[in-house]
């Protein structure tokens, strides 16, 4: 009777270690086809052609949905972090540090 419960806990440790990484690589996969819809819609043709070959994922076979694009989505997620944090969040940051050489346009940033 033991080892039959230890085999069903097994059993359902690993369905539920499947479905996370299904679930995973479904949530990867929306991403790299929202990414490569946005690249194609703003002229970077050969860009969504070498992340569909570098991808991981076969994103031909994939469509972005109608009512989704990345920038709805980055919206969305600015608007839910915005509201639990009561802070604006920090898109981009700069990794380098501007020499006193710069052009004068890149001073501000």
């Amino acid at each position: 009777m033991a080892g039959t419960a230890t085999l069903m806990a097994l059993k359902a440790t690993s369905e539920a270690r499947a479905s996370e990484q299904r679930v995973d690589s479904d949530r990867h996969r929306a991403v790299l086809v929202l990414i490569s819809d946005h690249l194609v819609s703003n002229g970077y043709v050969e860009a969504a052609a070498a992340l569909d070959r570098e991808g991981g994922a076969p994103l031909t076979r994939f469509a972005a949905a109608d009512n989704v694009d990345l920038g709805s989505v980055r919206d969305l997620n600015l608007r839910v972090v915005m509201h639990t944090t009561r802070r604006s969040p920090c898109i981009a940051a700069r990794t380098v540090a501007i020499t006193s050489g710069a052009p004068p346009e890149l001073d501000s940033l």
